[in-house]
Formats: C-alpha cells, structure tokens, sequence
C-alpha cells in the first residue's frame, strides 16, 4: 500500500497539534485519541528519552485516519461519547518511530529519532 495515501509528511514549520513522546513515561510508546469529525488531522511530533532530556523533532504529519484503519495501524475508539481513533506511536529499538495498533499487528515506519 503506498504511505503517501496513509499519511503525509508536511515541511519543517508547519503547525499540527503537538504530540510528545516519552520512552521513560510511555516505555516507549506514545498514544492518544482523535475525534473521528478530526479526521484527517495534522500532528507535530517530539520525542525525548526522559522528563530531563529535550524534546527532539520527529516531523509533522497530515493522518488519513481511515486509511490507516483499513490498514490495521491504528483502532476505533470511543471518548465518551465521541467516536474516533487510537493512534499509537512506537520508539523502536533501531531509532525508528512507528505508527502501530498494538504490538503484535503491522508498523508503519514515520520517522527516525536521531
């Protein structure tokens, strides 16, 4: 499947909503919830090690949501009483950050922490 019809990856500088990972706080893992009226949605990505390091840019993404659903990366959830989906971003052991449903289902690699 061509990841350009999942996902985008915007220019440097351009404004998504902020998602923070945390390999301490997360063990690796950073996930949140997207209202499904949100979809497709723009996210501005960070990752640090700990509270101590700095936040180190991964990139900004344009999410089609839908498709990334179809593709098994992310699941259907419920907030209250709003639909949408779970989106779970992965720190791998090779640097690589990925978009995964859980850990036993398909990554999508989006970037790399450097």
């Amino acid at each position: 499947m061509d990841s350009q019809i999942l996902f985008s990856r915007l220019v440097n500088g351009t404004e998504g909503h902020p998602w923070n990972g945390n390999d301490e706080k997360g063990r690796h893992t950073h996930h949140g919830f997207i209202r499904a009226e949100d979809n497709p949605t723009t996210i501005t990505l960070h990752w640090r090690a700990n509270d101590a390091a700095p936040h180190r840019y991964i990139g900004t993404y344009r999410l089609n949501l839908t498709e990334l659903l179809s593709a098994g990366y992310v699941r259907n959830d419920k907030y209250g009483n709003k639909d949408g989906f779970r989106v779970k971003f992965v720190h791998a052991e090779n640097g690589c950050i990925y978009i995964q449903k859980d850990s036993d289902s398909p990554r999508l690699v989006v970037g790399v922490l450097e």
